[in-house]
């Protein structure tokens, strides 16, 4: 099975998969793994680090998608989508053959949005690049919808409201088109994890029943 987490930074996505491993275990005694599939993750990450802070800065209050991306920086994008296309091998090999539980904290719906606003991807290419047949479906997605200022506080390091703000736009649309099931993350967080666990029993119990 796989439970997917997709949101803005700063919208509890990292503490909601730890109560979501710690229901699954408690309640079914279930074992799932733990994964953060997020599109900009690769082996030197750290040695380029100076790089996505540099973009990120050049891209935090843009709106247009008409501008063509320097050559350098569509390089580094192509770099990023190998590595990425990689670690959705890696999720599709745990969840479809050895039969793995994976509760992933981000996946391709965040990658749609991180491609978009980060490399002026259209909304269109962006679904083409991780709506393929062979990258798995998740049996659970999960949208934390929280407002920009609510998140901010929480993720300071994003530099500014307007960034996460333009992100939730893209999330909206993201999550309308995927029919991701929405949850307030702006509730107190027994309520946001009571919500997320009455759906994963749901699942569960409807995965059960047709295995019968």
């Amino acid at each position: 099975m796989l439970v997917t987490l997709s949101g803005i930074d700063g919208s509890g996505k990292s503490t909601l998969s730890h109560h979501i491993q710690k229901h699954l275990k408690d309640s079914y005694a279930i074992r799932s793994r733990l994964t953060w599939c997020k599109f900009g993750a690769h082996p030197f990450m750290s040695a380029m680090e100076w790089f996505r802070r540099w973009q990120s800065a050049a891209n935090k209050t843009r709106e247009t998608r008409q501008r063509a991306i320097p050559a350098p920086k569509r390089m580094y994008y192509y770099y990023l989508l190998f590595f990425h296309y990689l670690q959705l091998i890696g999720i599709f090999i745990s969840v479809r053959i050895r039969r793995q539980t994976v509760i992933c904290d981000r996946y391709i719906y965040d990658s749609m949005v991180d491609v978009q606003q980060e490399f002026l991807v259209s909304r269109t290419k962006s679904y083409a690049l991780f709506d393929k047949e062979w990258i798995r479906k998740p049996d659970l997605s999960f949208w934390l919808e929280v407002p920009a200022s609510l998140a901010m506080p929480r993720k300071p390091e994003t530099g500014a409201v307007d960034y996460l703000a333009f992100r939730e736009r893209l999330y909206a649309h993201v999550a309308g088109d995927y029919s991701l099931y929405a949850i307030d993350a702006s509730a107190p967080i027994d309520q946001v994890v009571r919500r997320v666990c009455e759906q994963l029993d749901c699942k569960i119990k409807e995965r059960s029943a047709s295995a019968e």
